[in-house]
């Protein structure tokens, strides 16, 4: 049976093992400076997206924004642009999030 809890302690121990630098970060996090991070280089899927944003006085005008997506170990990760250096949101798609593929 799969565990993510095993697999990510298996991921930190090949690491610390290889000597890789600095640990991963929060949000899934590289190695060392200018490394690219995890959820970046081994995403499982990524891609454009349109993503619905509400805004306006009392957020009540909705627009389709154009973004780009990364789906890492049940994490979805949305960036402004392709080449963003950070993640604008990350969300666990398992705790009771919906997202329409």
């Amino acid at each position: 049976m799969f565990s993510h809890k095993r697999e990510r302690a298996r991921s930190a121990a090949k690491q610390a093992g290889a000597g890789a630098g600095a640990g991963a970060g929060a949000a899934g996090g590289g190695t060392g400076a200018g490394a690219e991070p995890l959820w970046r280089r081994d995403a499982e899927k990524a891609g454009p997206l349109r993503v619905l944003e509400w805004g306006g006085v009392a957020r009540a005008a909705a627009s389709w924004a154009k973004r780009w997506g990364a789906l890492h170990r049940g994490h979805l990760y949305l960036l402004e642009r392709q080449d963003a250096p950070a993640p604008l949101a990350s969300a666990n798609v398992w705790l009771n999030k919906r997202a329409l593929v």
